[in-house]
């Protein structure tokens, strides 16, 4: 039973945001943390088990933000945690050698991942994508790279741009990214090879691609692009895609760092059946654990080789990292874990959706399987950047989302971000969550 709002304080996380704040930047250690999306201050965490977290005044939340999607499993999974136990007790953490798992793990990417020939394990998204980057200049000679307007794929200097939701004033900058960066300390330098353009619109991609000819190295794409809320791609438009690179011979990078094992066990280019490149994976491949991969053909890939395309970590492919997603893809292989995740799933998101009309809110939920967002608006649906910063109402987002705390679900508060749902929440959670959105939609709505 979830506790009324009357019943919660959150006077702990307070004083240790206080305390933080004299010896941590902001008081956390990533700005998505910070009071950037909390107000007046973030709530302090202290463990979690299943598909709940208790904050350090003793609150409990049903969690639906799962380490921004990094917990495919949820939290403290039984068999992540004995897999954990055994891994440090009888072999070790760490050696940075070659080991029996690397090979065991990526030979299992390579038959169950299509278009995965080779991999290369590294430890975060930010540096799959910085990997495959690298290697995609190198093995093509060319220097330019394409992303999309909202799209994010790490810290990254070279794509630092063009990632986060501007106001409605800024928008407009897809032909000159140098006006919409994300970071001080950037050199105008780094973007001159960053061409960016609009989500779901193949016409302006397919004209840019034919004023460079020759000089793109390759298109890198979010299959669904997860920083502006959920922006699902339009029918046939990935398609459309992969036959624009392949016909002008340019490299198709799909970044899973968000949907790896989320919609499919290789993510949502298994699930949209697009063929691709190179794919990089992040976040979820480790079930909450910091290590990722870099896949794809066997002739590319081979340009990391020693003389070629440099990549080098000493935390490279952790024996503990890989046992675990060793146990993480046997188990989003059991029979039947899709069907419960999407049906689960579905039952939220259709509660959601009745929640906004029995209250004459004006939203919706949008997203697939697993990963969705609400967004306030009056549109039926969100394709872009440019309509998420003009139609998207951000301020009453994270009012709503407060109140949520308030009656025991958490989310982010940032309406660029998402929902997650795992497998380890259940029917009757999904109903309590419901009774909340009704409730926080109600003393939203009076204020």
């Amino acid at each position: 039973m979830l506790q009324s709002p009357q019943a919660r304080t959150t006077e702990k996380s307070r004083r240790l945001f206080e305390r933080a704040n004299k010896y941590l930047v902001e008081g956390v250690s990533s700005p998505s943390r910070s009071t950037a999306n909390y107000k007046p201050y973030p709530i302090f965490m202290k463990r979690g088990h299943g598909s709940k977290i208790y904050d350090v005044d003793g609150n409990e939340y049903i969690d639906f933000m799962m380490a921004y999607g990094a917990l495919s499993l949820g939290h403290a999974y039984p068999k992540i945690v004995d897999v954990v136990k055994r891994t440090i007790e009888e072999e070790g953490s760490h050696f940075a050698t070659a080991s029996e798992i690397e090979a065991d793990v990526a030979e299992t990417m390579c038959h169950k991942f299509p278009d995965v020939e080779k991999v290369r394990f590294t430890n975060t998204g930010t540096e799959a994508v910085m990997a495959a980057v690298r290697v995609a200049r190198a093995f093509t000679g060319r220097k330019k790279i394409i992303k999309f307007e909202g799209a994010y794929h790490g810290w990254y200097d070279d794509l630092c741009v063009s990632a986060h939701a501007r106001p409605p004033d800024n928008l407009g900058y897809y032909n000159d990214p140098i006006k919409n960066i994300e970071s001080s300390g950037i050199p105008d330098e780094a973007f001159v090879n960053t061409m960016v353009v609009p989500w779901n619109d193949s016409d302006i991609l397919e004209r840019k691609i034919s004023e460079q000819k020759g000089e793109i190295a390759a298109v890198l794409i979010e299959p669904i692009m997860c920083n502006m809320g959920v922006l699902l791609p339009k029918e046939g438009y990935l398609q459309t895609v992969r036959e624009i690179t392949e016909k002008s011979d340019i490299l198709f990078i799909i970044d899973e760092v968000n949907t790896v094992v989320k919609l499919a066990l290789a993510g949502a280019h298994e699930f949209y059946d697009i063929d691709c490149d190179m794919s990089t994976y992040g976040k979820a491949l480790g079930a909450g654990f910091p290590i990722a991969a870099i896949g794809g053909r066997s002739d590319i890939m081979d340009t990391m080789r020693w003389g070629g395309a440099l990549h080098y970590g000493a935390q490279n492919a952790n024996n503990l990292g890989l046992n675990i997603v060793k146990v993480n893809l046997e188990e989003f292989q059991k029979p039947r874990m899709y069907q419960k995740l999407f049906a689960l799933s579905q039952k939220l998101k259709d509660g959601i959706k009745e929640c906004l009309d029995r209250a004459v809110v004006s939203g919706i939920v949008q997203g697939e399987g697993p990963i969705f967002q609400i967004f306030f608006t009056e549109k039926k649906s969100i394709q872009n950047y440019r309509e998420f910063c003009a139609y998207v109402d951000r301020d009453i987002y994270p009012k709503f989302v407060y109140r949520l705390f308030e009656r025991g679900i958490y989310t982010s508060p940032s309406a660029s971000l998402h929902w997650t749902v795992s497998p380890v929440h259940t029917s009757e959670e999904i109903d309590a969550t419901l009774k909340a959105v009704a409730d926080a939609l109600r003393a939203v709505k009076s204020t």
